[in-house]
């Protein structure tokens, strides 16, 4: 699971963001540069669901809004179904 902001729209307002973050204490992000989520805000990238939710709760209690909590894609984004003995 991934926990992120969206992006924002320019380089600009991603350092701004950033800076609004560390004024509230938070420390542990990174402005995402892959060109699909340029300028989003990365909050880390979590194995448990749980853990991932977790963090978004600490997030929106320290006054930090639009924060997503998403299934984090692995490859290519293809999947395969398989089906057996199908009449």
């Amino acid at each position: 699971y991934w926990v992120y902001k969206p992006p924002l729209p320019n380089d600009a307002a991603a350092q701004a963001k950033a800076e609004e973050l560390k004024a509230l204490g938070i420390e542990d992000f990174f402005v995402v540069q892959e060109p699909k989520w340029r300028n989003a805000i990365s909050f880390g990238v979590f194995r448990d669901e749980k853990l991932a939710a977790n963090s978004v709760d600490d997030l929106r209690h320290r006054g930090v809004r639009e924060v997503v909590k998403s299934i984090r894609n692995q490859g290519s984004g293809n999947s395969t179904l398989i089906l057996e003995d199908v009449t």
